[in-house]
């Protein structure tokens, strides 16, 4: 039940959609920071009212040196700070069916300006569309059915069949993920984040295994969405998470997946050394059923070296994922956490090859390889689409060709504010930014920038 004591989280502040976001990705860290900011609640103020939870904790957390990974904790910091439970993809807490508190709740508006009432999240309904500063309003996915989702109760009994359907949506989710992107799908994965961990809590034996392993799914996937979205502190925390329960289940492939899957991200973030000893760890089971894992993350590792500028490593790295691809049959196995996530493996083989290229700084050896790229990706791979496009846009800088550049870099925009990839949108920014300097006066180069502007006042 909510505590009298004295702080509690201000209605204005529940209404930013910054906060919205921390809690939907469960990041107290950005939270309590933005309580100290707009609230001015101290660290002593914020913990006082959560039974448990202690300065030095609140300090660590804040940091980033702790995270908040138990739904116990979770559910007495809701409670304690008077956070909706539908911020962290909880039901309605006890207290937030009063009067008083249900007319406290602060209210959202659309981008009509429309007001309704703040939605609520669980596994049967997924949460309306939000908007972003730059990428407009999101659609919602078609992520479960209702016939699908209404089969089970906001907190579902732990059963088998429960393991198979959130098996089956995930699997959904990957798809989706191409066509809308994180700002749908990463409220609907914490809400069934959620359940999974209620219901684990039920149980015990080969079920609670099998909810660990699903549970190590989704948690990387979730990871995989803020890094997308450009949130690397929480897809860190929610890595750990994976690989910590991918661990206690015993499913090496999941954590060799987890493994590259940080690789990839210490690449975002330019530490090309770290991304090498990281997928080097994730190659380390020898076992038949990672043989697939391990050729992703021989490719991973050829971009970190490519970082580094260790010509001869990528080409080694290259050489040794082109013979693993080879000898490993095109269709993963049963529970293979790449089923869904990646294309034909030799067409990744290439992509990998053409980023390896850019990085190395071969504009004209890139552009070759990403026009080939983009020339057989598949149709459904909409969001990887613009991201690819946004690299031949960056190729093309390099190979002194700005015309090409800005044409390629406004069709990559296109696809990010549709699917809301940061990443791509980073990318377009950076070509922007290489296209004033270099040919400031070029009309390409201020039509990009034009659109780029309105993007910012618009959104």
């Amino acid at each position: 039940m909510l505590r009298n004591t004295d702080y509690r989280v201000s209605p204005e502040l529940l209404a930013r959609d910054d906060f919205r976001t921390a809690c939907t990705n469960r990041d107290f860290g950005v939270a309590f920071r933005l309580m100290r900011k707009y609230d001015g609640a101290s660290q002593d103020r914020i913990s006082s009212p959560v039974q448990g939870l202690t300065q030095s904790r609140v300090s660590r957390i804040v940091r980033g040196s702790d995270r908040v990974a138990t739904l116990d904790l979770i559910e007495r910091i809701v409670d304690g700070l008077g956070i909706p439970g539908s911020y962290v993809g909880l039901a309605d807490r006890e207290w937030e069916r009063s009067p008083s508190a249900i007319s406290a709740r602060p209210r959202e508006t659309t981008p009509d300006r429309q007001a309704r009432p703040a939605a609520r999240l669980s596994i049967s309904s997924p949460p309306p569309a939000e908007s972003s500063p730059f990428l407009g309003t999101a659609a919602h996915p078609t992520t479960t059915s209702a016939s699908d989702s209404s089969a089970f109760p906001e907190r579902p009994r732990a059963s088998a069949h429960l393991v198979t359907w959130l098996e089956r949506t995930l699997h959904q989710h990957y798809t989706d993920d191409n066509l809308v992107g994180p700002r749908v799908l990463l409220p609907v994965i914490t809400a069934q984040i959620a359940t999974i961990e209620q219901a684990r809590s039920e149980t015990r034996g080969q079920l609670e295994e099998d909810l660990l392993r699903t549970g190590a799914a989704f948690a990387e996937f979730a990871g995989w969405l803020c890094q997308d979205a450009g949130n690397p502190g929480s897809a860190r925390a929610w890595y750990a998470r994976a690989l910590e329960e991918a661990e206690a289940a015993g499913d090496e492939r999941m954590s060799a997946f987890v493994l590259m899957r940080r690789a990839t991200q210490a690449i975002s973030a330019g530490d090309g050394q770290y991304a090498v000893r990281l997928a080097r760890a994730a190659q380390r089971d020898h076992s038949d059923h990672t043989a697939r894992i391990r050729a992703l993350a021989a490719q991973t590792e050829a971009l970190g070296h490519a970082l580094l500028g260790d010509t001869g490593d990528v080409e080694r790295a290259l050489h040794h994922a082109a013979v693993l691809t080879e000898q490993r049959d095109q269709s993963p196995s049963a529970g293979d956490p790449s089923h869904q996530r990646y294309c034909d493996l030799r067409l990744y083989l290439k992509i990998s090859t053409a980023k390896c290229r850019l990085s190395l700084g071969d504009g004209d050896a890139a552009v070759t390889a990403f026009t080939e790229v983009i020339n057989h990706l598949p149709h459904e791979y909409h969001r990887d689409r613009g991201q690819y496009l946004a690299r031949l846009a960056r190729a093309s800088v390099l190979a002194g060709l700005p015309e090409q550049a800005s044409e390629h870099a406004q069709q990559a925009l296109s696809i990010a504010l549709n699917t809301g990839s940061s990443r791509t949108f980073s990318d377009v920014r950076h070509v922007a930014h290489n296209l004033s300097t270099r040919w400031p006066t070029l009309p390409q180069t201020h039509d990009l920038r034009e659109i780029l502007d309105s993007v910012r006042t618009t959104h």
